[in-house]
């Protein structure tokens, strides 16, 4: 079935109470300001040029007495359970402003599910912009992604693919990825073929690995960057996130060098990656 909203005049949240598995939810040209958790599996959502899903919410944002921490900031949650869920030609905004250097983390949007596409897509905060936790074979591709404090973070694996990943930090420190992946993740993030610059000459680190307090389960953080360029004062240092942080991760930035076997490993995986989307049709 195929839900417009605009032909229905329906909200977001309205045509996923009625969504079924398979479904496909038509959003309009506009600004929806709406927080959005999608629980159910094989949802397909399609924008268009200015199709905008906004909310400002933040860790500290106080719902019902409680803070709302990090994960529930998010304004667009994929829960684990909605596995398979694409989209494309869709901003997603927390459109908090941060004023401060030590501001709140401020999702736009986590994904705890796997098999999540997400194609030509916009992903815009500061803290904490891009949450992928947990699953596995998900893809970003001919997307942009902007933050400043470790803005792509978390456990999955996920391929990044010919986009754009912009530091946009307002104050005196930025980190793109801070990867916590699952020992059972074998790749965590993996960016091809991609764009990383700046918008404003503050200093940017690739990385500081994150190695969650109340993780139960043993983490490696994995990040590999192949194939992609450098625009700006960017350092490709590893920065620890903490000092009694342990030194183990997986890092690795990988231009040229076509005999390296780890890049061939990296790229067969995103191969099949890509293969796994080709027929997905929006």
């Amino acid at each position: 079935m195929i839900i417009d909203l605009k032909k229905e005049q329906m909200s977001i949240s309205e045509a996923l109470f009625i969504a079924k598995p398979h479904d496909t939810i038509i959003l309009d040209d506009i600004i929806y300001y709406e927080k959005i958790v999608v629980d159910k599996p094989f949802i397909k959502m399609v924008g268009k040029t200015n199709t905008t899903i906004s909310y400002d919410d933040t860790a500290s944002t106080i719902r019902d007495g409680v803070k709302l921490g990090t994960t529930n900031s998010a304004t667009f949650m994929v829960k684990e359970e909605a596995h398979d869920f694409y989209a494309y030609s869709i901003t997603f905004l927390n459109s908090h402003e941060k004023k401060t250097e030590d501001g709140e983390q401020a999702v736009a949007f986590k994904s705890e599910a796997s098999n999540t596409y997400l194609n030509k897509c916009k992903f815009i905060s500061y803290q904490d912009t891009l949450y992928f936790d947990y699953g596995i074979n998900n893809l970003i591709v001919d997307s942009y992604i902007s933050g400043d404090i470790d803005f792509i973070f978390g456990s999955a694996d996920l391929v990044i693919y010919n986009s754009t990943i912009t530091s946009r930090a307002k104050f005196n420190r930025s980190y793109y990825f801070a990867p916590s992946t699952l020992i059972q993740n074998r790749h965590g993030f993996v960016v091809y073929k991609s764009l990383f610059n700046q918008d404003g000459k503050i200093k940017s680190y690739i990385c500081r690995p994150w190695y969650p307090s109340k993780q139960i389960s043993p983490v490696v953080p994995r990040l590999s960057v192949i194939d992609s360029e450098f625009v700006g004062d960017i350092s490709l240092d590893v920065i620890k996130m903490r000092e009694d942080h342990p030194d183990y991760h997986e890092i690795e930035i990988i231009n040229g060098d076509f005999d390296n076997k780890k890049k061939l490993n990296k790229i067969d995986f995103i191969n099949k990656t890509l293969d796994y989307y080709k027929n997905i049709e929006f």
